[in-house]
């Protein structure tokens, strides 16, 4: 290899392929190999029409959540729906994946400069019969001695930032919950409406048999028996709606979750009533006020976006002062041996960082902003759905009342039919007024719920006292 080359110079040679052979990770030992991964465009909707509240890895999930429905027949409430959204949505999953995203941001941090290897050769056309050849052969070094605090900084900046994707993950999981409780009132309240529709139906056919056969006798006129005929039709048209309604509420249910429209056909909700409310007393504003400047996820997430904002100013402030970079080497010179050390410092002489300070100092300034902006957007919202909520809650009552004073005249009429002074239609257009007033009290119980549920995400956790704890999802293997 080298023709002119003593064997002083082929000892030195050796000696530096020794140093590069036990530098092993040059070698290509302990790097990442390179493994593609396109994009399938076909599996994602074979799998998401596979998602099923069957699933073996959604049950074991929610066995690791402590779910009392894993391997269970119980019916699917609430809190078990919220957790089969977690695992199926892939809201969640994009959450996670930005975590992850995060997290690998601190590697990144965290890692030291590298070292430079140089490797001068040189070959002399003039060689002088004292000389040991024309070749000339060296090693040199370069490292870069980081100054700690601007590392310590840049470690911070990165590590307020996976807390900022950590609360943007518990935000999403909220926000999950909030849809699939309004999903779930939704259902409950087209399972109750269609068993009112039914019920109206037939007090309805029952008053048309009436009237049809009073007219035969004389006794009605064909103007009655006409309207209540067209009030016949408009019930069944409302049962019609209604099981339309029962069929888009389930499949929104279905969509919330993360499932395929036909995945809750044959599922056994708990749906029969509404999500209990506690109470009749409406939440306390101060207090729900404090609760959500202090614990919603984008409210934290905000602030410690503002953190990672005050630590960025700080690392470049620490990149005013440059880093020591030492540059150790050692030359075979056609005999002679060169020993070097070299140091090295960017002088901040043109400029000394200002535009990435001043840029910085901004961002911190931005995000000051816009916390003091979602403080604002939150305090606005929580008075208007508390608001909604009282003025709803008092319509619920109002409507309840008036079903009370249906049901009471209903029970006059059919007391009156006992003693001969009513008769058997007056009992069904009874029934009928009671049905209605019973239909409006429940929408404004619903009404109720729906206002109810708005607060709530708002505030940003249950009302109720529960504790919403996000599962350790982030590091779960999602579907």
């Amino acid at each position: 290899m080298f023709p002119d080359a003593t064997g002083g110079l082929r000892r030195h040679a050796l000696a530096l392929a020794a140093v590069l052979t036990a530098a092993g990770p040059l070698g290509g030992c302990g790097f990442e190999r390179y493994r593609p991964e396109p994009i399938d465009t076909v599996a994602p909707a074979q799998i998401f029409r596979e998602h099923t509240l069957d699933s073996a890895e959604l049950h074991a999930f929610l066995a690791a959540s402590g779910s009392p429905i894993a391997g269970g027949s119980h019916p699917w409430g609430l809190t078990d729906l919220v957790l089969a959204a977690l695992y199926f949505h892939p809201d969640m999953r994009v959450a996670q994946a930005q975590w992850r995203l995060a997290r690998a941001a601190q590697i990144t941090a965290a890692a030291r400069p590298n070292p430079t290897l140089t490797l001068p050769w040189e070959h002399h056309g003039d060689v002088g019969a004292d000389q040991d050849g024309p070749w000339s052969i060296g090693l040199a070094l370069d490292f870069v001695f980081e100054r700690r605090a601007k590392r310590a900084a840049r470690r911070e900046q990165a590590a307020a930032g996976t807390e900022v994707a950590a609360y943007a993950l518990q935000e999403t999981a909220w926000q999950l919950r909030s849809r699939v409780r309004a999903a779930l009132v939704q259902l409950a309240r087209a399972d109750e409406d269609r068993i009112q529709a039914d019920r109206r139906l037939a007090a309805t056919g029952e008053g048309v048999a009436l009237l049809e056969r009073r007219a035969q006798l004389g006794e009605a006129s064909g103007f009655e028996v006409s309207a209540m005929r067209l009030e016949l039709q408009q019930a069944r048209l409302d049962a019609q709606a209604v099981e339309a309604k029962q069929t888009l509420a389930r499949i929104e249910l279905g969509r919330t979750i993360g499932l395929h429209p036909d995945a809750l056909r044959d599922v056994q909700l708990d749906v029969v009533a509404p999500p209990a409310l506690p109470g009749d007393t409406v939440p306390d504003l101060p207090t729900l006020q404090d609760q959500a400047l202090t614990g919603r996820p984008d409210v934290l997430g905000a602030l410690r976006d503002y953190a990672a904002r005050e630590a960025a100013l700080h690392y470049e402030i620490e990149r005013q002062y440059p880093d020591l970079n030492l540059s150790p080497g050692y030359l075979f010179d056609q005999g002679d041996h060169v020993w070097s050390l070299g140091a090295a410092l960017v002088l901040p002489l043109l400029n000394r960082n200002e535009g990435p300070i001043a840029e910085a100092q901004a961002r911190r300034a931005l995000s000051a902003r816009e916390f003091e902006s979602r403080q604002f957007d939150v305090v606005a919202a929580l008075h208007a759905a508390h608001a909604a909520y009282v003025a709803a809650a008092a319509a619920a009552r109002a409507a309840e009342e008036l079903a009370a004073q249906a049901r009471a005249h209903g029970q006059l009429v059919t007391r009156q039919f006992e003693l001969g002074f009513a008769d058997r239609l007056d009992v069904v257009r009874a029934r009928i007024e009671i049905l209605g007033a019973e239909r409006a009290a429940g929408a404004a119980q619903y009404a109720r719920q729906d206002a109810y549920g708005r607060l709530e995400q708002v505030v940003g956790r249950p009302l109720d006292g529960s504790a919403f704890i996000v599962p350790q999802i982030a590091a779960f293997a999602l579907p």
